[in-house]
């Protein structure tokens, strides 16, 4: 299917959701659903159908995306794979990823997490570089190496600087595992929520 070299937007008007609320989750995952709500939707996942494709900024570059939807992609995506799996899942699932978050970390201005994570990813690039594949053309065999490496990263992330500031810390008083507004993934959803709110341009027609 052919794409219409034009990022599709929102008709003007619509609630993009950005606001900051008690439930931090919840509100950036309302902000999401919004800002990537029909027809952007099928936008992007048509786009993402095409392995050319495998990347926002790849999207961005093509004129598929504007450069909010690229920012939103990036951190939705990032945020997923970061609070289910942290930095080695992330590396694993979407390699073609990795390069593209310092530019939208430094978007952000989150400039101490830029920072962190592209002294993490350099460290690593040892790990990735040195790990030998099966060989195997199979299904199963690339599932299994997909798995040998992503063990081996966790190695050197599990308790690294970026998976222990960016997911809920003990906390031993209570005993239990609690949220700090000062932790990474506090920090990139409200900057995400409010870039949003300032530029809704960037997600929805202006007339």
């Amino acid at each position: 299917m052919l794409f219409r070299k034009k990022p599709v937007l929102l008709p003007a008007g619509s609630d993009l959701c950005a606001v900051v609320t008690d439930d931090l989750d919840n509100s950036f995952a309302d902000m999401v659903e919004a800002c990537f709500a029909p027809p952007v939707q099928e936008r992007t996942e048509m786009a993402f159908e095409n392995r050319r494709d495998a990347s926002p900024q790849t999207l961005l570059r093509k004129n598929l995306i504007t450069r909010g939807q690229w920012l939103l992609l990036l951190a939705e995506g990032f945020d997923f794979e970061m609070e289910n799996g942290g930095l080695a899942q992330f590396i694993v699932n979407k390699p073609d990823w990795v390069g593209e978050i310092p530019m939208a970390l430094e978007a952000l201005g989150l400039g101490a997490f830029r920072d962190a994570y592209v002294e993490t990813v350099n460290r690593l690039e040892a790990a990735v570089d040195g790990f030998r594949p099966s060989g195997g053309g199979s299904l199963l065999s690339i599932l299994r190496d997909t798995n040998r490496l992503e063990e081996q990263l966790r190695e050197h992330t599990d308790d690294g600087l970026i998976d222990r500031n960016y997911t809920m810390r003990w906390d031993e008083g209570s005993g239990t595992t609690v949220w700090d507004d000062e932790q990474w993934s506090r920090q990139l959803k409200r900057r995400m929520i409010d870039w949003v709110a300032e530029h809704p341009e960037e997600f929805r027609k202006t007339s």
